[in-house]
């Protein structure tokens, strides 16, 4: 198989290099790419193996290059670097292969303009050194960027990153693991689409282990210079402090397809406006630090208040708050979006004196604007032991429609829905099994059509028409 050194046969526009352990990571603001420290030696290859048939290397039917690093001289033990084989073989339209061992990175590949590079593995785990806490992929591509069958093994590093991708389009991060609990950050991964018409994929990536409250690390951050779509598909991200999946970037939208996010502070699934959560199981369940902040569900935000921003929509989802530290909702409205829509989702509360859903008032810049303040919720049920506090609240948001809930929350003094400062709202064929008032309205009012309660509803039921079980 013919295949270019990239070293020497450095395609146009297409930049490499490597940061040792002790330089700085790479960000989007830094040069690029980083100087390489002159005493940078490489390891000395691997004997050689035999190479497997490109037929069994996942994907490669679709690159003009495909390199087979054990082949290359590859340590497959985990004893010398890899980076050296790795900077040699990178170039456009090249997949390069990791077959089934442990391989040692000791020093931060930085690589700028390639297109269509894949990087995959076949139960290949990527090991930095004991007390690494940099980052160990930094990639730029113009387009085209698979990651692919890798499992990161930070068990004996400090912190850092696995993945620092910035791709204008096409990006593939698949079935990638990330093993090993974070004390210091920024966080495992971070992508970005800056690309408006650009768009990627992160299907199957699983950050089990978390990180503690000292290193404020984020799961997965989506940066701020991303305006591409991002679709993150069956993801596990568990116990952060910083947001499991921080997904709130400048532009493009976020599909968030199934998975399994539990025990992140500040949120467990953050997006924006335009975005959807389809089918996404949410938990906090006590498995975190004590120290954890604000431990929401989904929270719907955006980066800035914008006034034509399209609503996010919670569809199909388990959100579960059974044991916070403390909490602004299992599902949250920002101040900084306008509209939110909830259908087909089951919350449980145990934990008092928070919030199911909670709508903020929204900023100034939204008021008038081109979206209503609001939500709309269809066939959602809130149940579990909270006290205190409401199932439902909005704050200065007029023409909510809130349709075939179903609240069932048994704790002292628990209330139904509540709104305030709120007006033109409605509530339609819900049912109400609570401790404190189904309906609370403070400066708001609401038409109620079709309620059930288990107790004599207070004003402004008209109590001929409301039944009581």
């Amino acid at each position: 198989m013919q295949r270019r050194r990239f070293l020497y046969l450095l395609p146009a526009g297409i930049a490499v290099g490597l940061a040792g352990c002790g330089g700085v990571e790479p960000t989007p603001d830094d040069d690029w790419p980083p100087a390489t420290p002159d005493d940078a030696e490489p390891a000395e290859p691997a004997v050689p193996t035999e190479t497997p048939d490109p037929e069994e290397i996942p994907g490669a039917d679709e690159y003009g290059t495909v390199v087979d690093l054990v082949a290359e001289g590859a340590d497959d033990g985990g004893e010398s670097s890899i980076v050296p084989l790795l900077e040699e073989h990178l170039g456009d339209d090249t997949l390069l292969f990791l077959d089934e061992g442990v391989y040692r990175m000791d020093e931060t590949l930085v690589v700028d303009g390639v297109s269509e590079l894949g990087i995959v593995g076949r139960d290949a785990t990527i090991r930095p050194p004991a007390g690494w806490e940099h980052t160990l992929f930094s990639v730029r591509a113009d387009r085209g960027l698979r990651v692919q069958g890798l499992t990161f093994d930070f068990d004996d590093a400090v912190g850092g990153r696995a993945l620092q991708l910035s791709v204008g389009d096409d990006l593939e991060v698949v079935d990638v693991t990330i093993a090993g609990r974070f004390e210091a950050g920024p966080g495992p991964v971070r992508l970005d689409v800056p690309e408006a018409d650009g768009a990627g994929v992160v299907e199957g990536l699983e950050i089990p282990d978390g990180g503690t409250f000292e290193s404020d690390a984020t799961g997965l951050y989506v940066g701020n210079r991303s305006h591409g779509d991002l679709t993150f598909r069956d993801c596990s991200i568990q116990g952060f402090p910083d947001n499991g999946l921080y997904a709130d970037p400048p532009g493009g939208s976020m599909e968030v397809e199934g998975g399994y996010y539990a025990n992140n502070g500040i949120s467990n699934v953050r997006v924006k406006g335009g975005s959807t959560v389809r089918g996404v199981h949410v938990r906090c369940d006590g498995d975190h630090d004590d120290e954890f902040r604000n431990m929401r569900g989904i929270r719907a935000n955006d980066f800035r208040a914008r006034a034509d921003a399209d609503p996010v929509v919670v569809t199909g989802c388990r959100i579960e708050l059974l044991d916070v530290t403390y909490s602004d909702g299992a599902i949250e409205l920002t101040s900084r979006l306008a509209e939110l829509v909830v259908e087909d989702t089951l919350v449980v509360v145990d934990a008092d004196e928070v919030e199911g859903i909670l709508a903020k008032s929204p900023d100034d810049e939204l008021r008038d604007g081109e979206a209503t303040p609001r939500i709309h919720c269809a066939n959602v049920t809130v149940t579990g032991s909270a006290a205190r506090r409401s199932a439902i609240r909005v704050d200065d948001r007029d023409g909510c429609t809130l349709e075939g809930l179903n609240v069932r929350q048994r704790g002292l003094e628990r209330n139904g829905v509540e709104f305030r400062r709120s007006s033109g709202n409605t509530i339609t064929d819900s049912f109400f099994d609570v401790t404190g008032d189904p309906v609370v309205l403070t400066d708001a009012t609401a038409d109620v059509d079709g309620i059930v309660s288990t107790h004599a509803p207070p004003f402004p039921f008209d109590r001929t028409a409301a039944r009581s079980s």
